[in-house]
């Protein structure tokens, strides 16, 4: 457990949270977001299965920075 980074732990611990936030977002906006495929023309549906965390920001670190740079 150890050697677990903070990203993974994030995923793991607020997984569902993401989750259904993530999930409402896509069937509140399906025909906004933007998708491709090769086998389906036009998709009536979009639905979330599953997901993963590739990076973390720290976007509270990221705008201190630059306002301070000014």
């Amino acid at each position: 457990m150890a050697d677990r980074s903070f990203k993974e732990y994030i995923g793991s611990r607020f997984y569902d949270q993401f989750f259904n936030a993530i999930k409402s977002y896509v069937i509140q906006n399906r025909h906004n977001i933007e998708l491709s495929s090769r086998t389906v023309s036009s998709a009536d549906y979009a639905e979330l299965s599953d997901f993963t965390i590739k990076f973390m920001v720290n976007l509270d670190y990221l705008f201190r920075s630059s306002y301070m740079s000014v």
